[in-house]
């Protein structure tokens, strides 16, 4: 017999399913006293827990989850039609009037300035990057819920 006991988590694998344990646990557990108590405790708590009736919701589970998660997907203000034209029509028109010389614009900029317009692209996708990740943690703490 051995000198120390079995964990908690054994004697209740032991009470659950005899196989999965060593042979030198079983041989310890059948032996002892003490833990041949423990388990017939186990076996009580085991049979009470497998005689209760299973939870019932009396609401659907499924609807609910879905209805938060197309809440939290929605989105949030779409950009009007005009916006976008007055956008592109501020960015089109410069580049047409512009498109011979812009070649020798960009050609003549410091690596300084690459770094620069880089650096901000960088942040601007950082940041669209962790606002979309707060996003998804919103979703995921609504399905925790």
């Amino acid at each position: 017999m051995s000198r120390t006991h079995p964990s908690e988590e054994v004697l209740q694998q032991f009470v659950l399913e005899a196989v999965t344990c060593s042979a030198e646990e079983i041989s310890h557990i059948e032996s002892c006293p003490e833990c041949q108590s423990t388990v017939a405790t186990y076996k009580v708590l085991a049979g009470e827990l497998a005689g209760l009736a299973a939870p019932a919701f009396d609401f659907d589970l499924v609807a609910a989850v879905i209805g938060q998660l197309e809440e939290a997907a929605a989105p949030q203000a779409k950009m009007p039609k005009g916006t976008i034209v007055l956008i592109a029509a501020f960015i089109v028109i410069p580049l047409w009037l512009f498109r011979k010389s812009a070649y020798f614009v960009f050609t003549d900029m410091s690596a300084v300035f690459y770094g620069l317009v880089f650096a901000a692209a960088g942040i601007v996708v950082g940041v669209f990057l962790l606002r979309l990740y707060k996003k998804y943690q919103q979703i995921i703490n609504l399905i925790n819920e």
